[in-house]
């Protein structure tokens, strides 16, 4: 016996298949004839408009309905019916814009399948209480998603989550996530708007799960990224984007905070940096409107936060080459911080523009940028940062011809525990397959360049100082070279 049903049957001996939607052309595929949901847009499409025949352009968007309706026969029938009306784009624009567009006046098919919205309104219908409440919340996540984030967000059991399955209203993929079909997804959205104070419990719900999730797998900027960390970004991305979004509308600045190292790991490793650099400069325009009349209490955390986003943006703008754009950022970044005394803020401001300064042959700037970033990474226990940034000062007083100290700086980061410098912005002609480079190696490399042509006794005494040095007094010691201060001492 085989029957068609919406949901399972739950019966004894029954088998399941599963049937989804006609095979739909991707984007960039030519080849938008031979996919039977074109084709099936095009039989409709002739019923009421004899001798249509679609352009290029058509095509293209008839290809679009297609991947809208996820290629959904009845969507895509319903669809077809309005090309004596409206052209294929308006048509795509419509379905966009509003669910009750898939509807035809069709008299000789029953009422429930003359719009998708009567569809749906039937599926509705047949649910239980909590399972309503539940669908409608499923409206606030875009793309997949996996049992934990419908359980947190939603707030389902795992009873309801598998009737909503099992109802056709969830699918559930091969890979153990769930996602729910775009036309259900706007039907669910809509209802739940008529709910305005259960839309906003729940995109705070998904907003501050995602956020979470993102910050626990990701690293701020002098840490390595963790290994599966991006992959699971990658996965979430576009609920981290929802919640990315709405977080700012909402002034969520904790929320925005947690995605910020995570989204930014994602683009710049996966070589999206067009498409990192105009997230953060939408949200910078966003974040600056939001900087007028704010409480006490967020004084700070708006231009902190803000003066992450500059570094950031300049960081992938670096990637990008566009290096005046990116001293910008960094400058724009530097000034907030020092508005606020955000020391971290300052110091990767500061080493940013080291660098800069450093690649533009201004030694006399990076040294500057680097010796205050130095005074800011050390008492914030910043190891990474502090032992590239005595590494940096190493190589300025090499070039400025002061060889000893440069070899003593240059042993001591060469025999200090391992510090890994993770970020490529900088370095991306040293960064290993890992986008990352072990400090100790450049160094290491100027200390045998500097052996070879130092006299045996200094390279001795400078071996001897290391190795009575603690952190901070060798520190102190660097910071003593700075020619900035009044009283410039030797190591």
């Amino acid at each position: 016996l085989l029957v068609t049903t919406r949901e399972r049957l739950n019966l004894l001996g029954e088998r399941v298949f599963e049937v989804g939607g006609l095979p739909i052309p991707q984007e960039q595929n030519n080849d938008v004839l031979t996919h039977s949901a074109v084709q099936l847009f095009l039989q409709s499409a002739r019923s009421t408009r004899a001798g249509f025949e679609p352009d290029e352009t058509d095509l293209a968007e008839i290809a679009r309905i297609c991947r809208l309706v996820e290629g959904l026969p009845l969507a895509i029938e319903l669809a077809a019916a309005w090309v004596h009306v409206l052209s294929c784009r308006e048509i795509t624009i419509e379905i966009e814009r509003n669910l009750g567009a898939l509807s035809a006046p069709t008299r000789n098919i029953p009422q429930r399948h003359r719009s998708l919205r009567a569809v749906c309104d039937y599926s509705w219908g047949l649910l239980a209480d909590d399972e309503r409440r539940a669908f409608l919340k499923f409206g606030v996540f875009v793309g997949k998603f996996d049992r934990e984030a419908a359980q947190r967000v939603t707030g389902v059991s795992l009873l309801t989550l598998s009737a909503l399955v099992d109802k056709s209203l969830l699918r559930k993929t091969s890979t153990d996530l769930y996602d729910i079909h775009e036309l259900l997804r706007q039907y669910a959205s809509r209802k739940l708007a008529e709910e305005p104070a259960e839309l906003e419990a729940a995109l705070d719900r998904h907003a501050g799960y995602y956020a979470a999730l993102a910050g626990r797998h990701s690293a701020p900027l002098d840490r390595i990224q963790k290994p599966g960390g991006l992959a699971a970004i990658e996965t979430a991305l576009d609920n981290i984007l929802a919640a990315w979004q709405w977080s700012l509308v909402r002034g969520r600045y904790q929320d925005l905070n947690a995605m910020l190292d995570g989204l930014f790991r994602f683009y710049q490793l996966y070589g999206r940096i067009w498409d990192g650099a105009d997230l953060f400069e939408r949200a910078i325009i966003d974040l600056k409107l939001q900087s007028t009349g704010l409480e006490t209490d967020q004084s700070k955390e708006l231009p902190r936060l803000l003066g992450s986003l500059f570094i950031r943006k300049g960081l992938l703008l670096y990637r990008l080459d566009h290096l005046d754009q990116a001293q910008a950022q960094f400058r724009q970044a530097l000034e907030l911080c020092e508005s606020i005394d955000d020391r971290l803020g300052q110091v990767y401001a500061l080493t940013n523009l080291g660098v800069l300064a450093l690649n533009d042959q201004n030694n006399e700037g990076a040294g500057e940028y680097f010796y205050r970033a130095l005074r800011y990474a050390h008492p914030l226990q910043m190891a990474n940062v502090t032992m590239f940034l005595v590494d940096k000062l190493s190589l300025l007083l090499q070039t400025q011809g002061d060889e000893e100290h440069a070899y003593a700086l240059a042993v001591y980061v060469a025999e200090y525990p391992q510090v890994i410098w993770p970020d490529p912005a900088f370095i991306t002609d040293q960064a290993g397959p890992d986008s990352s480079y072990d400090v100790r190696d450049c160094a290491g490399q100027r200390r045998l360049e500097l052996q070879a042509r130092l006299s045996p006794e200094i390279s001795s005494a400078a071996e001897k100082r290391y190795k009575t040095w603690e952190l901070a007094e060798m520190i102190a010691a660097v910071l003593r070279l700075d020619p900035q201060q009044p009283l410039n001492t030797s190591l």
